[in-house]
């Protein structure tokens, strides 16, 4: 035991050592920054839900973190991916067995991962952005298979009451901005941009009410299926939820909103009259809720309120807007115009990293410049991208995708999100689930995932750490039911481990 104490001080004072070594011939801000992450580092890889937990942590505040201060703590996404994969290889050369045996799901990675490479062959592309695109973009089966392994009812019952806090987190942040005692850099306070303010931890008014609606079905299948003192706080930070919803103005989130309100009804769901039954009932609190909203918030009804953002002709202006965004003309362009000007490309794109993803915008590469030089250096471009529309920006998920690894690229990326899609909401459906929290989960994971889907069409949700890391690490703790000794039976009488294997 004094050995070890030894060896652990030891190896802190080299550390800082090195770190004080270092500042004489780096920014010392970065040196510590590197100190920093590698004790954290040394901590959490000999524990495995600790380094799920902070990653899932990291991923939840890091926008607005790097917003104060940026230098290598905009590596730690990478060294927390790279932390995974250490302990992933390590665990399995101890245990001389891997722990995902699913065949259609392992296939259908290892032939992305092999189009990848091809597109980066074919291409000749830059080997810098492609290792960073992999880390990105292609990260989430390393979460996957990292969360399936090392699940537990403990992890799971801390996935929930996080998801709880991540509320309580934006609702505090939103509200400090609005009282003017939140004193964290918010651009869009400080010019009195209320539509856009409400960003909370992600940076995004967008993506927080994104995130408002999983959780909202969270906490109802929370309601479902706690007892009695608890039901009613899940309630409580449902309408909590939906609150702050309203309040980020995403208003074509909507439609994302009814459909998965609409998903999670027949999920939970045993028959026509009980779907209709739920329906009913959600749809009476829904209007119910937002027509008091409307009335109340008078404040800010002339500009964002539901008569004049569902009116018959701003819904007229938006349709056209769509029709004819450069969002569209993109899709259009490398989904149907490649086939005939570039067919290489529409197969295999231009090599991951070379495209119109988060790392080929940032790194303008050559993929990334020809194809929005138009809407950024031209003014006609400029002014197609003027509006309050997420249609008028240039992100989408498929684009990035399509256009950096092509049709079979993009086809395989969309299958490996549909495989634990369909195998979810067909354990949920036989009953299969005998720990209460997974099911929670289990339930709330099918309309999240379509969330997933859905919101990535007309915006680019597959390189966000807090989306990547929340979506995949919950696909990783319901995949499969926890296991049991006394292997127990479903509902339909088929055991639970049989249920498990079956593709």
């Amino acid at each position: 035991m004094i050995i070890q104490e030894a060896k652990s001080i030891m190896l802190a004072l080299a550390i800082m050592g090195l770190g004080l070594a270092a500042s004489f011939f780096v920014n010392p801000i970065m040196v510590w920054g590197v100190v920093f992450v590698l004790a954290v580092g040394i901590n959490v890889l000999g524990s495995p839900q600790t380094l799920l937990k902070t990653y899932i942590i990291w991923s939840a505040v890091s926008p607005l973190i790097l917003l104060i201060i940026s230098g290598p703590f905009a590596f730690i996404d990478e060294a927390l991916v790279l932390g995974c994969v250490i302990v992933l290889v390590g665990n399995f050369t101890i245990r001389r067995q891997f722990p995902f045996k699913n065949k259609a799901m392992l296939t259908t990675l290892g032939l992305l991962y092999f189009t990848t490479f091809v597109s980066l062959v074919f291409n000749r592309s830059p080997l810098f952005p492609f290792a960073n695109a992999i880390l990105t973009y292609f990260s989430f089966p390393v979460v996957f298979i990292f969360a399936y392994w090392f699940r537990s009812e403990k992890l799971i019952k801390w996935f929930l009451f996080m998801a709880g806090f991540f509320l309580f987190v934006q609702i505090a942040l939103n509200a400090g901005w609005k009282l003017g005692v939140n004193l964290l850099p918010n651009k869009h306070a400080f010019v009195g941009n209320f539509q856009d303010m409400d960003h909370g931890s992600l940076d995004s008014a967008q993506w927080v009410g994104y995130a408002m609606i999983w959780i909202l079905i969270l906490f109802l299948a929370m309601a479902r299926h706690l007892q009695k003192k608890w039901r009613y706080l899940a309630y409580f930070g449902a309408l909590i939820s939906i609150i702050q919803f309203r309040y980020t103005f995403t208003n074509h989130a909507y439609l994302y909103l009814i459909l998965c309100v609409g998903c999670f009804i027949v999920v939970i769901s045993r028959n026509f009259g009980s779907i209709f039954r739920h329906a009913s009932v959600v749809g009476l609190v829904l209007i119910a809720f937002y027509t008091l909203s409307e009335s109340f918030d008078t404040a800010s009804q002339e500009n964002y309120g539901a008569r004049t953002n569902f009116s018959k002709e701003n819904l007229i202006f938006r349709f056209n807007k769509f029709v004819h965004a450069p969002k569209m003309q993109l899709i259009h362009k490398v989904s149907v115009e490649w086939v005939e000007t570039n067919p290489s490309r529409w197969i295999i794109g231009m090599g991951a990293g070379n495209g119109t993803s988060s790392v080929g915008m940032a790194r303008v590469s050559p993929g990334a410049y020809e194809l929005l030089a138009d809407y950024y250096l031209t003014q006609t471009g400029v002014d197609e991208r003027h509006g309050q529309s997420i249609m008028e920006s240039t992100y989408s998920g498929l684009v990035s995708l399509w256009s950096e690894v092509g049709i079979v690229g993009y086809l395989l990326f969309q299958i490996l999100c549909l495989i634990p899609f369909l195998r979810v909401w067909k354990l949920v459906r036989r009953g299969s689930y005998w720990n209460r929290y997974q099911r929670i989960l289990a339930e709330s994971f099918v309309p999240a995932m379509l969330l997933y889907f859905i919101s990535s069409f007309l915006t680019d949700a597959y390189y966000l750490d807090f989306w990547i890391v929340t979506m995949w690490t919950w696909a990783g703790l319901v995949y499969d039911p926890l296991p049991r000794e006394d292997d127990p039976v479903s509902s339909d009488g088929e055991k639970i481990s049989d249920v498990a294997l079956a593709v």
